[in-house]
């Protein structure tokens, strides 16, 4: 059949293959929860709403996801466990809930705030520190430099001191 005006059909049809060929505004659910769905191919695909989201339901494995934006809050969201694992935010930084892999390197360009405690397993190079906490062997490659007064401490006890008072240096058995 060739139908060239308005089709308005109430209550439950089933269309075996549909195409169309312009817009198609949908409102309510689109609902593609069949094992041979196969693939959407569009220019385009605008949800909007206040709460856009799309939902991807695994039925044979957990956990399910959902893709949503509300409030301009990008939100993929483990909707199994209830838990956000990626938000970006409106301000545009970006909340990771999880750890996060980067397989091929971090590069970080600004400042790193690390507020637990952070592990490195290969060769960790840092220039301008305060403070260094080392557990096992320390390379500096230009040396050590401590101001006056300040003073290498040895021993469990801190018994042998090495240090500079501003005049002399010191090598002291305490």
């Amino acid at each position: 059949a060739d139908i060239n005006g308005d089709i308005d059909v109430d209550g439950h049809t089933n269309l075996d293959n549909v195409n169309v060929v312009g817009v198609v505004t949908v409102t309510g659910a689109v609902n593609a929860s069949h094992s041979s769905f196969g693939n959407v191919t569009a220019l385009g695909l605008v949800l909007s709403n206040t709460n856009a989201t799309i939902l991807f339901t695994d039925t044979n494995d957990n956990p399910d996801y959902s893709l949503g934006v509300d409030g301009g809050i990008l939100k993929i969201r483990d909707t199994t466990n209830n838990a956000d694992r990626l938000v970006v935010n409106t301000d545009g930084h970006i909340d990771i809930n999880g750890n996060l892999d980067c397989l091929a390197g971090l590069d970080v360009t600004g400042n790193a705030t690390v507020s637990g405690n952070l592990s490195v397993g290969g060769v960790l190079t840092y220039e301008d520190v305060t403070n260094v906490d080392s557990v096992g062997l320390i390379t500096a490659r230009d040396g050590i430099r401590l101001p006056n007064t300040k003073k290498i401490e040895l021993g469990n006890a801190q018994e042998l001191e090495i240090f500079h008072d501003g005049t002399d240096s010191i090598i002291r058995n305490t």
